[in-house]
């Protein structure tokens, strides 16, 4: 079995549990953010100066774990994908059903790491009990997100965020008036905390938080037109 982790964090989850002797298949992560930039061309150098324009770095050894995520999901038979309502969650969900082979059995398990953190229970129960939760991506549903991602990389615009727990297409000004109010009522003295405020602020039209770096981009980008 193919362990499809949709963020660092899940990857991060179950190597601890492995490590604790949990039954977990082979692992695999996917580090892009594929909420920003052109997705046309998503080989790994592409994606970097992609996400670059805004000023989000990937970890060393990207490059080889994308190209390693993107072939084993293309051949695996059967994959558990671990992932969430995070906007970079439900957008790479789709581009998942697309690689998979239209046979492999594929089921999700839906949660957050901080449900995992919080629960009481101890490994291996807690593994075990979250795999259970594990829900079929039938057929139908994965030629309906598979479609979805096509349409995505057909409309590739520079931003995308989740509206009614879909993935859609957005303009990169989306934003702009609520970061315009938030900048007018408090300011920007201290722009790393001001940043991730706004990000949260955000959040609801977002369907979810995005990363901080974007927001910095463009609190800079605005304040260079006033």
């Amino acid at each position: 079995m193919l362990e499809a982790c949709l963020d660092t964090n899940w990857y991060a989850v179950l190597r601890s549990a492995r490590a604790e002797g949990c039954s977990v298949g082979d692992i695999e992560v996917f580090e892009d953010c594929l909420t920003f930039g052109d997705i046309s061309d998503l080989s790994a150098s592409a994606r970097m100066g992609q996400l670059g324009r805004w000023g989000i770095s990937v970890a060393d050894g990207f490059q080889e774990r994308q190209q390693r995520f993107y072939e084993r999901v293309s051949q695996a038979c059967v994959i558990r994908v671990w992932t969430g309502n995070l906007p970079h969650q439900v957008v790479a969900l789709p581009l998942v059903c697309d690689l998979a082979r239209p046979d492999a059995l594929v089921t999700r398990v839906w949660g957050t790491v901080e449900e995992w953190l919080y629960d009481d229970r101890k490994l291996p129960k807690r593994f075990e009990a979250f795999a259970r939760n594990a829900l079929p991506i039938d057929s139908s549903s994965r030629e309906r997100q598979a479609t979805l991602w096509k349409r995505l990389v057909q409309e590739n615009t520079d931003l995308r965020i989740v509206s009614g727990g879909q993935p859609c297409s957005a303009g990169i000004d989306i934003f702009d008036n609520v970061i315009r109010q938030e900048l007018a009522q408090n300011g920007c003295s201290d722009c790393e905390r001001r940043t991730c405020e706004i990000a949260c602020a955000c959040s609801e039209v977002a369907g979810g938080l995005l990363a901080p770096e974007f927001f910095a981009w463009r609190i800079q980008h605005l304040s260079r037109q006033v």
